[in-house]
């Protein structure tokens, strides 16, 4: 589930920037800074808008421009026990990746489903729901729900664990 949320974010640039085109110059600046970025504190960003300048201040040390900007974000978290429907983008004798939003993986491994059987000739898994049998390939939309979740300071991104639902 995406959230929406204000961030505060400081950036520096050069004093070059200050022109009649300031505030659209700062808000792509933000843009390209954060979209697709990701942090412990606010998970995925997906969507900036309302982009505001709440101060600026000049660098002792550089003469760069300090500004503190505010925005509205749309966000992707990941929580356990969150729902999500995403795409199948791998299938392998250890499990299924599923991209969620185009921007969040989750995998699902074999072990979570007793009936999980991979068949590596036809690069599908299958699996018994509901007294029926259901047929995972690349590019199906499947409903998963998160079981675990740690992010990874290194990658800047959460390692995600789920279970088909």
């Amino acid at each position: 589930m995406t959230e929406r949320k204000k961030i505060t974010k400081k950036i520096q640039t050069q004093p070059s920037i200050l022109t009649s085109n300031l505030y659209t110059d700062i808000k792509t600046l933000i843009q390209e800074s954060e979209l697709g970025a990701c942090s412990k504190q606010h998970g995925y960003i997906l969507d900036v808008e309302n982009t505001s300048v709440k101060s600026c201040s000049v660098s002792e040390s550089n003469s760069y421009l300090n500004f503190e900007v505010e925005y509205l974000a749309t966000t992707l978290k990941p929580k356990v026990g969150s729902q999500y429907t995403g795409r199948v983008c791998l299938i392998f004798a250890m499990g299924i990746l599923v991209n969620v939003a185009e921007i969040m993986k989750v995998f699902i491994p074999t072990t979570s489903h007793a009936n999980f059987t991979f068949n590596p000739d036809l690069n599908q898994i299958t699996y018994k729901k509901d007294n029926s049998e259901v047929t995972l390939k690349n590019g199906d939309l499947v409903r998963i729900s998160v079981t675990g979740v740690q992010f990874n300071e290194s990658s800047l991104s959460f390692n995600c664990y789920g279970a088909i639902v």
